[in-house]
């Protein structure tokens, strides 16, 4: 939202600070009255009942939000560790790593098999450690739920992954919105 702002308030400064620069050129004579004419000309069309000027000044104006937008999804950061690469192995012949992308997801994997589990999501703050969010329903026990989770992501799943073992902290919420039972 911040980028939005600063966009706006960026692009009203080029356009105020253009009309200025366009009057002082016509005060000194270096261009003429022209400007002022085509512009009224071009208001005077979009004001004009003709459909064909406002369908290609919305085309315009959508294609231009779109591009904006396009910009901002590239700016914007990547949840946290999903770039990450975590080493799982090195030898003479190079070293073997997995996206931090991919241990996060595996770890999401692992929480949801567990009984009672309708959610997961695990960000990665640092190299050595992983935050779990879990959403479980109402009807289970947070407590067991949590035990579970510590005893499913213990030092044999770090070892399938080809890791050493990541510190793990686990946060178990009730979902919002539990599953429908038919």
């Amino acid at each position: 939202m911040r980028f939005v702002r600063r966009f706006t308030q960026l692009f009203a400064t080029l356009v105020v600070l253009a009309v200025g620069v366009l009057l002082i050129l016509e005060i000194t004579d270096v261009i003429g009255r022209r400007w002022r004419i085509d512009t009224a000309d071009f208001l005077g069309r979009m004001l004009d009942p003709d459909y064909t000027d406002w369908v290609l000044a919305l085309g315009g104006a959508a294609l231009g939000l779109f591009a904006v937008g396009l910009i901002a999804a590239q700016i914007a950061p990547a949840p946290k560790g999903t770039s990450r690469m975590l080493e799982v192995d090195s030898a003479d012949d190079g070293d073997t790593h997995l996206a931090g992308r991919a241990a996060l997801r595996a770890v999401e994997h692992e929480l949801c098999t567990i009984e009672g589990v309708t959610g997961a999501t695990a960000v990665m703050p640092t190299m050595k450690r992983i935050h779990a969010t879990v959403r479980v329903d109402d009807r289970c026990d947070i407590s067991d739920v949590e035990t579970q989770a510590r005893a499913v992501l213990d030092t044999p799943f770090w070892i399938n992954l080809g890791l050493p073992d990541i510190a793990i902290a686990i946060t178990a919420e009730f979902d919002r919105r539990p599953p429908r039972v038919r």
